[in-house]
């Protein structure tokens, strides 16, 4: 540089600083298309259904009669995964295809090339809770799905807030989610999070439940993302045989902060990931036991509210009781919006969504305590319509409602 002038010096110092910066910065990556996998339909995923020996009719017929419209399960290799797409089709189930070449980026564009053509196919599903220092084998593993049809999912489900910070290899764990979505670049953000703990018989709820969702509803609102998220239908470790009750609080706790999918852990198998499984929905010949029943029940009610809110943008969550959540926002009266004046619960508190698509506008209310009915006080204008678990949605005169464990309301004006 002693030959150039200042100017030249400085001109070329900056064409270098810029060179540099442009080499550590990457260019923002194009946003991935997200086409809803099931179409009009609401998704409702069984994860671990079937295992090869499960894999006939009886059981996706039984599948489809329970509620859920999306699955998948496991294969050593390629063998039983024609078979599954081909009768899961003949029910509307939608699979994530999910084999050991589906972990490998050189080998999924071949099986994508392989099993795109079956109407089945929603997707692939890639991995289950990676940690930073594989994020970028999950852009590589979404980059090979996405390079022969950028309209099929490419599945990789999160960590929960609960892990440890160690495990999750970022400070904290919004930055373990945006962290994700910036090095893999998502077509979508899924994460677990099972929230219901049973301690000497007592059931107790995490208390940084409603903060996860809180952090993944804000990533995803930041990146344009939807939220799956999911419900535990199975015992294992701390965690007790759910009823009705924990499964519809944790589907539409879900639903009140927008999740695009709901999906339930596990389905049809007694050993996932090695964990001894109790009371897994079906059994090993695919028999129903009593938590299939709670879920075909919980099913019904994701499907309406679903339905209606899957194109919805939510606007605003709030929580009311005795205790708000931490990292939540308690309701103020002045917060509801439009025709609703007061909202009153028990000191279990309830859950308060604003939820709008154009001009239509939504509230659902849904009840905290997942062991017991809740009275709810509901001050609102008259040509406010509340929408019912059939769909049908009537003028409702009543300032209060009773709300079973876990259950909702939903308003409409």
């Amino acid at each position: 540089m002693r030959n150039l002038t200042i100017k030249q010096a400085i001109l070329s110092t900056g064409i270098a600083v810029f060179t540099l910066l442009s080499a550590v910065v990457p260019a923002k990556a194009e946003k991935r298309i997200y086409i809803n996998p099931t179409g009009d339909e609401f998704p409702i995923l069984a994860y671990h259904a079937f295992k090869p020996n499960l894999v006939n009719d009886q059981n996706y017929r039984i599948l489809r009669d329970c509620g859920f419209n999306m699955a998948h399960g496991w294969c050593e290799d390629t063998t039983f995964i024609s078979k599954s797409l081909d009768i899961a089709a003949r029910y509307g189930i939608k699979l994530l295809v999910n084999c050991p070449q589906t972990r490998n980026e050189k080998l999924l564009p071949g099986i994508a090339k392989r099993y795109n053509a079956y109407t089945a196919t929603a997707g692939y599903l890639l991995w289950d809770e990676p940690v930073v220092k594989q994020f970028e084998h999950m852009r590589q593993l979404i980059d090979a799905v996405l390079s022969v049809d950028a309209r099929k999912l490419a599945y990789v489900n999160l960590l929960p807030n609960y892990a440890r910070k160690d495990v999750y290899g970022s400070k904290d764990y919004p930055d373990y989610l945006e962290t994700f979505v910036r090095i893999a670049n998502p077509q979508f953000l899924s994460y677990d999070n099972y929230g219901i703990l049973e301690e000497k018989g007592k059931l107790t709820l995490r208390p940084n439940y409603f903060e996860n969702l809180e952090t993944a509803r804000n990533v995803c609102l930041q990146h344009d993302l939807p939220l799956w998220t999911f419900c535990r239908s199975t015992a294992h470790h701390a965690y007790a045989v759910p009823d009705e009750g924990q499964l519809m609080f944790e589907a539409f706790s879900g639903l009140s902060y927008g999740s695009k999918a709901i999906q339930y852990y596990g389905y049809a198998s007694d050993v996932i990931d090695n964990d001894v499984i109790t009371q897994a929905p079906v059994d090993q010949q695919g028999k129903r036991r009593k938590v299939w029943y709670a879920m075909q029940k919980t099913n019904r009610e994701i499907k309406t509210v679903g339905r209606i809110l899957l194109p919805c943008k939510t606007i605003d969550v709030w929580h009311t009781g005795i205790e708000i959540p931490k990292g939540t926002r308690q309701l103020k009266q002045s917060d509801l919006p439009g025709p609703f004046r007061r909202i009153v619960s028990e000191p279990a508190g309830v859950i308060v969504s604003h939820h709008r698509e154009g001009n239509r506008n939504y509230l659902l209310v849904v009840n905290k305590d997942f062991e017991n009915s809740q009275k709810v006080t509901i001050q609102k204008d008259s040509e406010v319509k509340r929408i019912y678990s059939n769909g049908t949605a009537k003028i409702d005169n009543s300032s209060t409602v009773k709300l079973k464990p876990g259950s909702w309301c939903l308003y409409t004006w």
